[in-house]
């Protein structure tokens, strides 16, 4: 299994889902060598079999030398200057160094997960000729709506040509790939992500104690994640409630526009950029927090959703997001619309006819239930399959 990332060096959901699905498999009786461009000591203990193409690093990913990699790799402005001659540099050196650990290492799928890798997928395939699936958690079209980079999308179209199979996290994913490129559909699963069992962790006493609403943004500050419409609706919100707080928890390239967005619309002292956070003290943030936004403009799934429900808070989803396909007790919106969505909000704060409260007990019930298990099982129905037919998918039967 290729990954760009894993907790606790990650930029966002993409290094969650490759770790949850890992545990899953690993649940299933599949032996999983994880194959990254960097992790951190100790990692092992929870995650199984890992091996760093490019070796170790500080378990802070604020002082690892990964971090701007990680966090480049998935920017809106990836495709500009230095920038892409960097991270296409690093793709391929990742890609040479998973080829030669193929040679020694046992293996019978190759299961890849997102551009980055996708080069080493292939590599790997044509060297070995086993059987490679490519795991769409995004394509570039989704990560930078509007200037998506050519040479992204190009290993994205040589990946899905010569992928064996081909999985997208929703309906929604497997509709922009159909559209983005050549693709067989008959050779393309649609698998939806899960959620670990969430961790009930105490929040900080200052916030604790404080008891102002809590309205809590969480994803790459870039034009993907639509964090701009999240600041909007908060204006719009604080015209009715001034008490309620706004937080946001991530970082990218997006950051300074959204500070100084913030203080045009006059609600910077309402609102906390908290950047980046470890996954115990993202849990902490929860812990305070009222509803839980997504303002995506392109979401293939979105497992903050999940993360949210699973810890009992109210949710607020975009109405084309693909985690609104696996999910009923949200509410979904028209991430455009800053009127609709404060309406929303202001409904959960204000707990109107009970909302919330239904919300936050449902919807925990709900992403109780998709679990990675679940996911893994199909995933290992597919490696089995190719398995059987050793890889020449002109022998699956339809």
């Amino acid at each position: 299994m290729l990954g760009w990332e894993l907790p606790p060096i990650f930029s966002g959901g993409l290094g969650i889902a490759c770790q949850g699905l890992m545990r899953g498999l690993q649940r299933e009786g599949i032996d999983v060598l994880f194959v990254a461009p960097w992790l951190t000591y100790g990692c092992e203990d929870e995650s199984g079999r890992l091996l760093p193409v490019f070796g170790y690093a500080h378990p802070s990913a604020a002082h690892s030398p990964a971090h701007p990699y990680l966090r480049l790799a998935y920017s809106s402005s990836y495709a500009t200057g230095s920038n892409a001659i960097e991270i296409s540099d690093l793709v391929r050196r990742f890609a040479e160094g998973v080829v030669r650990i193929a040679e020694v290492q046992p293996f019978d799928v190759i299961h890849a997960h997102d551009w980055a890798t996708m080069p080493a997928a292939i590599a790997v395939r044509a060297a070995s000729g086993k059987p490679s699936v490519i795991h769409f958690h995004s394509t570039e079209r989704d990560r930078s709506p509007g200037f998506a980079s050519s040479e992204v999308c190009a290993i994205e179209q040589e990946a899905v040509s010569a992928a064996d199979w081909i999985i997208a996290v929703s309906e929604y994913e497997r509709q922009r790939i159909a559209d983005s490129y050549v693709v067989d559909l008959s050779r393309l699963s649609v698998i939806h992500n899960g959620v670990e069992e969430a961790h009930v962790t105490t929040a900080p006493p200052s916030m604790r104690e404080d008891p102002r609403r809590r309205v809590l943004f969480v994803g790459r500050l870039t034009a993907q994640k639509g964090p701009q419409y999240f600041l909007m609706a908060a204006a719009k919100v604080l015209e009715v409630l001034p008490e309620a707080r706004f937080l946001v928890v991530g970082e990218g390239d997006m950051h300074d526009r959204l500070r100084d967005m913030a203080f045009e619309l006059g609600i910077g002292d309402k609102l906390l950029l908290m950047g980046f956070l470890s996954r115990f003290d993202l849990d902490r943030v929860y812990a305070v927090s009222d509803v839980c936004v997504m303002t995506s403009v392109s979401e293939p799934f979105g497992m903050v959703a999940l993360e949210a429900m699973s810890r009992g808070i109210p949710t607020v989803v975009p109405r084309e997001a693909g985690v609104a396909e696996a999910i009923q007790n949200c509410v979904r919106i028209d991430y455009w619309d800053a009127e609709s969505v404060a309406g929303v909000i202001l409904e959960i704060l204000e707990n109107r006819d009970g909302i919330a409260d239904r919300l936050a007990r449902d919807g925990a019930a709900e992403a109780g239930r998709l679990t990675w298990d679940l996911a893994a099982r199909r995933v290992r129905r597919i490696y089995e399959t190719l398995m059987a037919y050793s890889g020449d998918v002109r022998a699956v039967p339809e």
